[in-house]
């Protein structure tokens, strides 16, 4: 399985309720072969200027009015400005028992130089970072893939 749809599984995701992929691109496939299994998924990418498709958006006035039941992202986290306000921006959206995904390798330092990668989280930053953004993350030291839920919802 690609690492977008193990990223998206972790969401543990029902039909008949709506998930996002904040940062998808342009580029990934995830989405339709997603919604071809009779998901509800909107992507997010503010950077597609004409995202020609009317299940990607890239105003984040629109987004905002939106909520989801999942949200997930791959490979984004770690070029973010500002990973914490785009956190908490996530977990605004996030309905009553909504959970968050984000896979990235950086949650490991991997690469010696990455022009392109603003974070590697590593220790406690991710601690830090989630409980800043309102939010509990699990996950072990070395896995791609890490759950983010709201601090006190978690089971």
């Amino acid at each position: 399985m690609d690492a977008e749809l193990e990223t998206f599984q972790l969401l543990n995701p029902r039909r008949g309720r709506r998930y996002l992929n904040y940062g998808c691109g342009r580029w990934s496939s995830a989405m339709t072969r997603i919604r071809d299994q009779g998901y509800d998924v909107i992507g997010f990418d503010p950077y597609v200027a004409d995202p020609g498709d009317h299940h990607v958006l890239n105003d984040y006035r629109l987004l905002s009015m939106m909520c989801f039941d999942g949200i997930m992202s791959h490979n984004l986290l770690e070029h973010l400005v500002d990973p914490q306000s785009s956190l908490t921006f996530m977990a605004s959206m996030l309905r009553k028992g909504g959970v968050m995904a984000h896979s990235t390798e950086c949650y490991e330092y991997k690469h010696e130089y990455s022009r392109f990668h603003l974070f590697f989280f590593v220790g406690d930053s991710l601690g830090v970072l989630s409980r800043n953004s309102g939010l509990q993350c699990t996950g072990a030291p070395g896995e791609y893939v890490r759950l983010f839920e709201p601090i006190g919802t978690i089971h």
